[in-house]
């Protein structure tokens, strides 16, 4: 009640991915630190750019950082007794100097107006009056502050300076970071494209890494024969009549509109992805079961009839033939 035919279906092997890495910044290429031909797992190093100049710059804004810092614990703690004590001795110093200006210019006044001193030499007692009067006010200012304490503006002002040198640090760290090519996926470095001591530009190829993962088989198959398939089964398929077993790993959705097939996905065996490459085409043979009702025979019993044909003679008991004469 069914016959099998044999089927091969045609598909390729799918492209490995392959990358040309390059830095994301220029700079002179220090390092290659991986041979060609040497397998890698996806986040090694691959290659170094000179970082002297960062390493300075870095240490250059760690220092300001911490002299902001220090800055900012003084704001916050506030004017030392000491300095508060300055500024009180130097309030009294400029109240007496003014005291014996003023003591002075009375004088001064009384010789004037005797006509003893000139109009100038009075002016000249008027005027460091109120210029030691400006520097009084000044130093009351000093003080009050002192004695008031940091404001809260300034304690702002100086943690923003703190938090933008954080930022430029955070800036210098992702640089630094840039300058050291690490591999995007494991695979195997397939060639050096410059030399040690080059300056490459940003972009610029520098190593071209291969997937190294198992490849995969792509063949469309009817959807008929597509539900008679299981993911995870193993099937062989043939690459330039080489044999390989590959695993069902996937079946697309998608129907092709042209073929009216749907892709199944394979994916090979270690060993392939030495031995294949992506491109070639690959095979898979199946059996089909075809649902007929039908006698098997040797081939020995056929005979060519007319018009492509094929006969048999079949012997039938004379008893069964007399039965069909009567």
């Amino acid at each position: 009640n069914f016959y099998e035919v044999s089927r091969a279906y045609t598909g390729e092997i799918a492209a490995l991915q392959a990358s040309e890495l390059g830095f994301e910044r220029s700079g002179q290429l220090t390092a290659l630190l991986v041979q060609e031909g040497a397998s890698v797992q996806a986040g090694d190093p691959l290659a170094q750019l000179n970082i002297q100049n960062l390493q300075t710059q870095r240490l250059q804004i760690e220092a300001e950082k911490a002299r902001a810092i220090a800055q900012l614990s003084e704001l916050e703690t506030g004017a030392r007794a000491e300095d508060i004590a300055v500024a009180r001795a130097a309030v009294q110093d400029l109240e007496q100097q003014i005291g014996l200006q003023r003591t002075q210019l009375a004088r001064r006044e009384i010789l004037y107006d005797k006509g003893a001193i000139s109009r100038e030499s009075l002016d000249e007692f008027s005027f460091g009056e109120g210029s030691l009067q400006a520097k009084l006010d000044q130093a009351r200012g000093q003080l009050l502050a002192l004695e008031n304490g940091t404001r809260s503006e300034q304690l702002n002002a100086q943690s923003a300076t703190v938090q933008q040198l954080d930022a430029r640090l955070a800036d210098i760290d992702v640089t630094i970071g840039k300058s050291t090519l690490r591999a995007p996926f494991s695979g195997v470095v397939a060639e050096h494209k410059v030399d040690i001591g080059t300056v490459v530009g940003a972009g610029q190829s520098v190593v071209r890494l291969v997937e190294s993962d198992t490849p995969e088989a792509r063949i469309g198959l009817p959807a008929d024969t597509v539900t008679r398939l299981s993911i995870g089964e193993e099937r062989t398929v043939t690459v330039e009549g080489e044999p390989y077993t590959a695993r069902l790993t996937a079946i697309l959705p998608e129907v092709d509109g042209a073929t009216r097939t749907q892709m199944a996905v394979f994916e090979l065996e270690p060993r392939a992805a030495l031995e294949v490459s992506p491109g070639q085409t690959v095979r898979l043979n199946l059996q089909n079961r075809i649902a007929a009702d039908g006698i098997w025979l040797p081939t020995e019993a056929l005979t060519q009839g007319s018009r492509g044909l094929w006969t048999c003679y079949v012997v039938v008991p004379e008893a069964e033939e007399e039965e069909e004469e009567e």
